[in-house]
């Protein structure tokens, strides 16, 4: 597990143990108020169900129903990593491995998976190739069957820097435009924010493209892109630029407006203090009333504990909403008794916006207790639906699994999608088996017109 990891853990739990527990949630009011459907949940891991998994992704086909690939990191003997990508064809009813990119003894690990679908039909997995191959550190495959057989691209290592500091994602231009079907894949190495693309879907990527962070120390907390109806590129990122006890944190933004080729000077959205995980960004695709409208989501360290924090771009990124907290209390000033961290954001065709994340209290040891919540917005993040319960089980973890190394707790992400008919699919990872493993869900709106 990758230390920055189990140092974030640690500190989330060690903070979770000092917040006074508050009142068991009522999912059941909340979920026939909000008329939203949630469907089985399934063990999407289940061909790996001896060996733990953890920090996961999950795309949907945009126009092919039933399509998704997910990613996450799989625990290997003698505590290796690799990541592997699984695939369905039947709105997630059914999953089979895709792809494993195994470590191998005295070889690479891999961490840090990222999935994507192209408008072609081509899936795409990427991971963190970690040492000894240290000129290879962002391994990305692609498939046109539907998963049964990948190719390994191939990267122009021209002007890379020499570390990568933080994970990879992955993004298609699914527009008709003059970008339409370029792939790409953007990370943080050292003090850089790099954006590799590729024009030929996936088969070689010029990885040349980067800006140098200002006024930040290197390693900036990278999000997943975003691209929007003509073409432009969207990377949001988290840079510390505290001080001794000044502990500030900027959540920015860079852009590309010429497919990948160069970046614009970074921007700066807000200044705020104690984020906690990786800015999560998503764009409405194409809606009537919403197009190309912004979402922005992450976790942050309040008095009140760990909460989801959520901004809105009504002009493609240029200005931002103010920050609105997306936990829900139970009495003016009473907090519920839920932390809330590691949210994702997705919108699908209507233009509704779903976030999704991790809830957790504590028992009388202290010990998290932690389940996946989500919620929904019906007018572009204006106002929001009541949250709903999506996994059936809860799963309790240990405190020394995140200090020892003892195991995979959840990871840096989880996963949420929305597919060509509109139904979310959330990924998570829970332990109701007793080995960390892969869930999802179909969760629906079962009375909005569509818009």
């Amino acid at each position: 597990m990758k230390m920055h990891s189990i140092v974030w853990i640690f500190i989330l739990l060690a903070t979770l143990c000092l917040i006074p527990v508050g009142r068991p949630d009522t999912s059941p009011t909340a979920e026939k108020q909000a008329k939203i459907s949630v469907g089985p949940n399934v063990q999407v891991s289940k061909a790996h169900e001896k060996r733990a998994h953890a920090e996961v992704l999950i795309a949907a086909h945009a126009s092919h129903p039933g399509h998704l690939l997910a990613g996450s990191i799989i625990q290997l003997p003698g505590r290796g990593q690799s990541v592997i990508a699984y695939w369905s064809s039947d709105n997630g009813t059914t999953w089979q491995p895709a792809l494993e990119k195994r470590a191998t003894q005295g070889g690479p690990w891999f961490a840090d998976p990222a999935v994507a679908f192209g408008p072609d039909g081509a899936a795409y997995f990427a991971g963190l190739r970690t040492p000894p191959d240290k000129d290879k550190f962002v391994d990305i495959s692609f498939s046109r069957d539907a998963g049964k057989t990948w190719q390994a691209s191939t990267l122009d290592s021209k002007d890379q820097p020499e570390a990568l500091a933080d994970r990879p994602f992955l993004a298609v231009d699914g527009t008709r435009g003059r970008f339409s079907g370029r792939v790409y894949c953007n990370f943080s190495p050292g003090g850089r924010i790099a954006l590799c693309r590729s024009g030929d879907h996936g088969k070689t990527f010029d990885c040349s493209c980067s800006l140098r962070v200002h006024n930040g120390r290197p390693g900036a907390h990278i999000g997943p892109s975003a691209v929007l109806s003509d073409g432009s590129v969207v990377v949001p990122y988290h840079v510390r630029v505290w001080s001794g006890e000044d502990r500030r944190v900027s959540l920015r933004l860079t852009r590309s407006l010429d497919g990948g080729a160069s970046l614009l000077e970074e921007q700066t959205v807000l200044v705020h203090e104690y984020p906690v995980g990786i800015p999560m960004l998503a764009a409405d695709p194409g809606s009537k009333d919403f197009r190309d409208r912004l979402y922005l989501v992450w976790s942050e360290k309040t008095s009140a504990g760990i909460g989801v924090r959520f901004i809105v771009s009504k002009d493609k990124g240029i200005t931002w909403s103010q920050p609105l907290d997306l936990r829900e209390y139970s009495a003016p000033g009473q907090r519920t008794n839920h932390d809330t961290f590691l949210p994702s954001v997705a919108v699908n065709s209507m233009g509704i916006v779903a976030v999704a994340w991790y809830d957790a209290d504590r028992d009388q040891a202290c010990k998290p207790r932690c389940h996946f919540r989500l919620r929904m917005s019906l007018d572009g993040g204006q106002t929001w639906l009541p949250s709903v319960r999506v996994s059936d089980v809860t799963s309790t973890y240990q405190l020394r699994h995140a200090v020892e190394g003892e195991g995979i707790w959840v990871g840096d992400t989880a996963g949420l999608a929305a597919d060509a008919a509109g139904v979310f699919h959330p990924l998570w990872i829970d332990n109701r088996t007793g080995v960390n493993q892969v869930f999802t869900a179909s969760v629906a709106i079962e009375s909005t017109r569509p818009r």
